[in-house]
């Protein structure tokens, strides 16, 4: 199956339509046309969701955990729950500019929340990527999960999704990314938990949290707010993976490794300095 059979939106359309969970999220045919469009669609989004996360379930027994198509349909079950809540985390960090101290603490609860469902969504992100790296490359993913987005009955919100999507895309490919260079140069690490990774540990680099950026814009934006907050600004760096490296693709080809460790190398020497100076005191 190529990339356009394997991304073909219609394949996932009619088989969650086919679902018995999706049809059981829906009102009865009368009373859904005697209501108004934005409850129409509120509607179809939770049905298509639940069909999608039941399918995914039913694969994923049936193939494992590492089946692109589980993953494919789980993405798209969470895809609505995504736009949502990374566009809550937009609103009220544009509102507090101070970030989540200075939140009343319903408003911190409602960001946290909305934080832990976009970094599930990102997990579900890595695995496609991981299991689908070979089938399709950045930019079709990326159209996949704008045309579904678009198949809930998001035309109008479609340029604002893919802004959103294509920056956890970018993000998470940043991060599978890295990690292949942290295995390529032989460097002892572990993925960071879902609370790690909520506090800016992507990485437990050699027992050091790190937060890894994608852009060095990210960088400077997430130092200044862990300076603000009494956190360690040298915690946090740039990958150091040029976005032109990537070659359109979702991974980083092999041969690169060794150039971008070059690069990034005196920056987790420096994290890892900082780190242990601050322990000491």
């Amino acid at each position: 199956m190529n990339s356009q059979e394997t991304l073909n939106p219609r394949r996932f359309t009619s088989a969650i339509q086919s679902q018995t969970e999706f049809r059981a999220a829906l009102p009865t045919a009368e009373r859904f046309q005697a209501l108004e469009d934005k409850d129409k669609q509120h509607y179809r989004k939770r049905a298509i969701a639940a069909g999608a996360i039941s399918h995914a379930m039913r694969l994923e027994k049936e193939r494992g955990e590492y089946d692109l198509d589980a993953n494919l349909f789980k993405l798209v079950g969470e895809l609505e729950s995504f736009y949502t809540n990374k566009s809550t985390i937009t609103s009220l960090s544009d509102a507090y500019e101070g970030g989540p101290p200075t939140m009343p603490r319903h408003i911190k609860d409602k960001f946290y929340a909305s934080k832990d469902a976009v970094i599930s969504f990102n997990h579900t992100l890595r695995e496609v990527i991981n299991a689908g790296a070979s089938r399709f490359d950045f930019h079709e993913l990326l159209t996949f999960m704008t045309n579904m987005h678009m198949a809930a009955g998001g035309q109008k919100t479609a340029a604002n999704f893919q802004e959103l999507a294509k920056d956890s895309l970018v993000g998470m490919r940043n991060e599978i990314a890295f990690e292949q260079i942290l295995i390529a140069n032989d460097i002892d690490y572990e993925l960071g938990s879902v609370e790690q990774d909520a506090t800016g540990g992507d990485f437990i680099i050699e027992g050091v949290p790190v937060d890894v950026k994608s852009s060095p814009s990210a960088v400077e934006k997430a130092r200044q707010k862990a300076m603000r907050e009494g956190r360690d600004p040298n915690l946090i760096m740039w990958s150091h993976i040029r976005f032109e490296d990537y070659e359109g693709k979702l991974t980083l080809p092999y041969e690169k490794n060794g150039a971008v460790f070059a690069r990034v190398e005196p920056y987790i020497d420096r994290a890892i300095r900082s780190f242990d100076a601050r322990a000491a005191v």
